[in-house]
């Protein structure tokens, strides 16, 4: 993980705020458990997600009076239609959102444990102690292989598999709510607030994620500037 300048103001509020190792060790112990939990969440987050997928499909193919899986059930496929994609994208918003954080509890967390050992931000042995997700994961293991060239070509081809997982969401909002208008007239305001309800959930969802993006893209500028 390349040090940003996020990591050095982070690196700052350490040593001004948690000055004794006893505060240090206190604070990686609470902010290992808010980690688990947020990774917890997150694949929580995820199956209901899946969950969602499956569901709005069955609404559309049957035209049975009950759709019950599991926990889930809706008695009438029309609302479940109405209802899904709402729910799904509040659920992939919640989703980046806690994401997100837990992007900020790494950095936090790296930046302790290298204190804490007195070891490299950036080290082998920071590195195999910090949490990483499956795209860190191949990043870390395939962008640093020798010779360079192999490891740009294992990036550039998993790049568009990241990107893929990462709008698959919005390719499923977009597909529910063409159903949504082919399906329903739009007459009532519940069927247009249920109709544009996912599009804004969307759109906030996707500011975002740019506002993370340009963040990290920022903080890496600043770095090399300095």
């Amino acid at each position: 993980m390349e040090k940003t300048r996020k990591d050095i103001i982070i690196s700052g509020l350490i040593d001004n705020e948690l000055e004794s190792t006893d505060n240090q060790e206190k604070y990686l112990a609470l902010l290992t458990s808010r980690i688990d939990e947020n990774r917890k969440t997150m694949r929580r987050y995820g199956s209901l997600m899946i969950l969602m997928v499956f569901s709005f499909y069955l609404a559309l193919i049957t035209k049975i009076s009950e759709i019950s899986l599991g926990l889930f059930k809706l008695e009438d496929n029309s609302i479940a239609i109405l209802l899904l994609p709402s729910i799904f994208s509040f659920l992939y918003y919640r989703y980046i959102a806690v994401w997100d954080e837990l992007v900020d509890q790494k950095h936090i967390y790296s930046n302790i444990t290298s204190k804490l050992f007195n070891i490299e931000f950036d080290s082998l042995l920071n590195d195999r102690i910090r949490f990483h997700s499956l795209i860190e994961s191949i990043i870390s293991h395939h962008l640093n292989e020798k010779p360079k060239v192999l490891g740009v070509i294992i990036y550039l081809l998993w790049l568009p598999i990241a990107y893929g997982i990462i709008m698959s969401p919005f390719i499923f909002i977009i597909y529910s709510i063409i159903n949504i208008y082919r399906k329903f007239q739009m007459n009532t305001l519940l069927e247009w607030l249920l109709f544009l309800t996912p599009i804004v959930i969307s759109f906030f969802t996707i500011v975002l994620l740019i506002k993370r993006r340009n963040s990290d893209i920022n903080k890496r500028k600043s770095v090399t500037n300095d």
